[in-house]
C-alpha cells in the first residue's frame, strides 16, 4: 500500500494518508512486534532480557493503539465523505489530515512508552517483566481506564 502510494500520482488523496498510516503501522507490527511474539509463544520463556521486554511491550501498546486510532480516522473520514459530499472538502483538509495524524501517534506513544517506561501502568510501582522468564504488560486500574477509554470507547 505505502509503495503503491507513493509510486502512484492518483491514489496520493487525504484519505490515503490515512490508510498509508495504517499500513505503515500494520507493517511495523509485523516486523518489529511479531517475530518476539512467536518466539515467546513457542518458547513459553522471554529471552530477550528486561530493556528489550519494556521495548517490545511499548512497541506492541504503542502500534495497536495507533491502528485502532487510524481505523477510527478512516471510518471518520469516509462517514463525512459519505453524509456531507458537498462540505467534504471543506471540512476534511491537509492542515486537519496532518494534525489527525500526529495526534494518532502522540496518544499512541504516550499510552506506550511514556506510560510504561515511566511505571504509571505498573502496581505498586513494579514494571512489568520482573521474571526473566515472563514479559507481560502489567496493567493497574487508572491505566486500564484512560487506556481502554482512548483505545475503544472514544472512538465508538
Amino acid at each position: 500500500v505505502c509503495l503503491a502510494v507513493s509510486l502512484n500520482r492518483r491514489l496520493r488523496s487525504l484519505t490515503n494518508c490515512f490508510i498509508v498510516s495504517l499500513a505503515a503501522t500494520d507493517l511495523l507490527l509485523g516486523l518489529l512486534v511479531m517475530p518476539f511474539s512467536a518466539i515467546y509463544q513457542l518458547s513459553f520463556k522471554w529471552s530477550f532480557g528486561q530493556v528489550f521486554c519494556n521495548i517490545y511491550t511499548s512497541l506492541d501498546v504503542m502500534l495497536c493503539t495507533a491502528s485502532i486510532l487510524n481505523l477510527f480516522m478512516i471510518s471518520l473520514d469516509r462517514y463525512c465523505a459519505v453524509t456531507d459530499p458537498l462540505r467534504y472538502p471543506v471540512f476534511v483538509t491537509p492542515v486537519r489530515v496532518a494534525i489527525s495524524l500526529v495526534f494518532i501517534w502522540v496518544i499512541s506513544i504516550t499510552l506506550s512508552f511514556l506510560s510504561i517506561h515511566l511505571g504509571w501502568n505498573s502496581r505498586n510501582g513494579t514494571r512489568g517483566g520482573n521474571d526473566t522468564f515472563k514479559c507481560k504488560v502489567q496493567v493497574n486500574e487508572v491505566y486500564g481506564l484512560v487506556d481502554g477509554m482512548v483505545t475503544f470507547y472514544l472512538p465508538l
